[in-house]
């Protein structure tokens, strides 16, 4: 469950910086770790079980990003 597989592997950390792999992240990614044995996604399957029980977190702040930043890092014109 480590990488995302088109041409190339990608990790999912990754794939924001690569638009193809990023969007075939769908909710079969959600399904693969719900159902998946791994101990080590034994952390992400429970963090997705209290999603779906409605058992989420509450918000501790927030905060927006600035336009300069955004401009730099992801190349998005205002």
């Amino acid at each position: 469950m480590e990488h995302l597989h088109y041409s190339k592997p990608v990790k999912m950390s990754e794939a924001i910086n690569d638009m193809k792999a990023f969007s075939q992240m769908t909710d079969h990614v959600f399904n693969l770790i719900r159902n998946s044995t791994d101990p080590k996604l034994e952390k992400s399957r429970d963090i997705l079980t209290n999603v779906l029980k409605r058992k989420l977190y509450k918000c501790v702040g927030q905060t927006q990003a600035k336009e300069k930043q955004m401009k730099k890092e992801y190349n998005i014109i205002f």
